[in-house]
């Protein structure tokens, strides 16, 4: 415990602090009210869309009630702003912060579709797909997550399907709204991934983090993405690729391969989930694995789609 006398020695100095901050404050305040200087940071906003949250932890304990009281308040300070319909931005400061923010539980609700004649079909597991069918997907998060999508087939063509450059959707998705998947293009019409070839199956791999990985995008960057009403150049991911992805989940993954391992990011084990659409409750990196059968199909039944 810490005592009493230097617990009053502390309170002392913060009480003598208090004439300096006020004076420092009115003086910051009349330089601003006097000045004509154009800054966003300076000018109110009407009806603002995101919203910054500020919480400033201690990185140990032995303070009482001040982290439990702060993690409850920044709690409040979010469901408010959900509540208004704003994004938010977590600005931690401290550990105990960062461990409580980075680790606790968020849903993630997620369905792929089919977009065909003007409706939506939901894809169930290891549902068919045909060559040309526009499919997306569409997500709702508790909490602003990055979220990734890779596309690789039976031979291990690996596509980039999100986030995809030049569309408005980007990570981090915001918390709180439904978004669909790859987003919109500059003129706001919905773009969906066109199934370029038929045979074999289709592999999706869907990748969630609260936090950026600077690494794993590096690594995803260089796959092509999809390109608007022209089928991209296929990619193989190189042994160093799938080794550096096979550890998106923060597990520590040997660099030497065993004899007779997959170089199949879709066969790696940290990606052998199943993905189920629907809503779930995760806790760190979500990496789920949707299956959809692509046949190749004859010409007596090509005219006819199959669900």
């Amino acid at each position: 415990m810490i005592a009493t006398s230097r617990i009053a020695k502390a309170q002392a100095r913060v009480e003598a602090a208090r004439p300096y901050d006020r004076e420092i404050t009115n003086m910051l305040t009349e330089l601003a009210s006097a000045s004509a200087l154009d800054h966003p940071l300076l000018v109110a906003r009407d009806n603002p869309r995101r919203a910054a949250v500020l919480v400033v932890s201690s990185d140990r304990g032995l303070c009482g009630a001040y982290n439990s009281t702060v993690i409850r308040t920044a709690e409040r300070a979010i469901a408010e702003q959900q509540r208004l319909g704003r994004d938010y931005a977590l600005v931690l400061a401290g550990r105990k912060a960062e461990g409580y923010f980075r680790y606790r539980d968020y849903r993630i609700d997620a369905a792929f579709y089919r977009e065909r004649d003007r409706s939506e079909q939901r894809l169930e597991p290891d549902a068919r797909v045909a060559k040309d069918d526009s499919l997306f997907l569409r997500v709702q998060l508790s909490e602003p997550a990055y979220l990734y999508v890779v596309n690789e087939d039976e031979k291990g063509e690996s596509y980039l399907l999100f986030p995809v450059p030049g569309l408005t959707l980007s990570n981090p998705l915001p918390a709180g709204q439904a978004h669909r998947l790859p987003g919109q293009d500059r003129r706001g019409q919905e773009i969906s991934w066109k199934v370029s070839s038929a045979g074999g199956r289709e592999h999706f791999l869907l990748v969630a983090r609260r936090e950026r990985s600077p690494e794993f995008e590096k690594i995803i960057s260089t796959l092509p993405p999809p390109v608007l009403d022209r089928a991209p150049e296929p990619q193989r991911l190189s042994p160093d690729a799938v080794t550096t992805l096979r550890s998106v989940g923060g597990l520590a993954v040997s660099s030497i391969s065993p004899a007779g391992t997959s170089l199949l990011l879709h066969q790696q084990p940290q990606y052998s989930t199943r993905f189920t659409p629907g809503e779930e409750t995760v806790r760190g990196p979500w990496i789920r694995h949707a299956v959809f059968d692509n046949p190749r199909r004859s010409p007596s039944d090509a005219s006819q789609r199959q669900k």
